[in-house]
């Protein structure tokens, strides 16, 4: 069995869920608190060298959480038929973004990929979107 060793501040924050997480798995942990003033010399200078660059990385981070809340209900969706994910829409988007620089029939040779696409595009927002979406070649 592994060692776990939660370290954070002196108080629930965002550690709480790890700790409800561990007690209610009945993993053990030690659950290390450390002071606001100790913290830099724990952790590798990742989020920027200035405010700027701070605000940026926080930026990035946030709008990953926020596309985590936005597509839970996704992961709760019990029908697979209606399961669309971020990855889903991501493959199709990024698909014929890079076959409209190479090809002018990029699902031709992919019957596959042709049908996936047909199941992305046919969801009733996406497929508001791309009726008035203005017309691109890219």
């Amino acid at each position: 069995m592994p060692n776990y060793k939660l370290i954070y501040f002196p108080g629930r924050g965002r550690a709480e869920f790890t700790r409800l997480l561990f007690a209610q798995a009945g993993v053990q942990y030690e659950d290390h608190r450390i002071e606001g003033a100790n913290w830099p010399t724990l952790k590798p200078n990742l989020a920027g060298d200035n405010n700027l660059e701070m605000a940026q990385c926080e930026q990035v981070m946030e709008t990953f959480i926020d596309m985590g809340n936005d597509i839970r209900p996704i992961w709760q969706e019990k029908d697979e038929a209606k399961k669309i994910t971020m990855a889903d829409i991501s493959l199709i988007a990024n698909f014929e973004t890079l076959c409209s620089w190479l090809c002018d029939e990029p699902y031709k040779e992919f019957p596959t990929l042709s049908a996936h696409k047909e199941k992305v595009c046919k969801e009733p927002k996406i497929a508001v979107w791309i009726a008035k979406r203005p017309e691109t070649k890219m």
